[in-house]
Parts: C-alpha cells; sequence; structure tokens
C-alpha cells in the first residue's frame, strides 16, 4: 500500500484564487463594490489553510 505524499507546492490554482480575491477586495477600495468583506474573510481563510498544509509537508518530512 502506498501514501501520496504531500507537497508544500502552490499550485497554479491557489494563485488564480488569491488574485481573484485580491482583484476583488481592490475594487471594493477603490469603486465601493460590495464584494470586499468577503474577498477578505476567504483570502484570510485560504492563507491559513495554506500554512497548514506547508506545517503538515514538513512534519512529515521530518518523521520520514
Amino acid at each position: 500500500m502506498t501514501q501520496r505524499r504531500p507537497t508544500a507546492s502552490v499550485p497554479l490554482v491557489h494563485f488564480l484564487v488569491i488574485g481573484f480575491l485580491v482583484v476583488g477586495t481592490g475594487l471594493y477600495t477603490l469603486f465601493g463594490i460590495p464584494f470586499g468583506p468577503p474577498a477578505v474573510l476567504g483570502l484570510l481563510a485560504y492563507l491559513c489553510y495554506l500554512v497548514y498544509r506547508g506545517v503538515r509537508a514538513i512534519e512529515y518530512e521530518a518523521y520520514e
């Protein structure tokens, strides 16, 4: 039985999601389009997820 090895690399999809949220937040800031607060919360949640994945990958490497 082989286990899939977790990686700390950030694929293109992550950059696209973060870019979309940053653009949404920028539109809210510049033009008052009501998209900002959900985008900020989503961005913070996504960054926390990326940090969590990075920590898990580092722990995996340490116990290997």
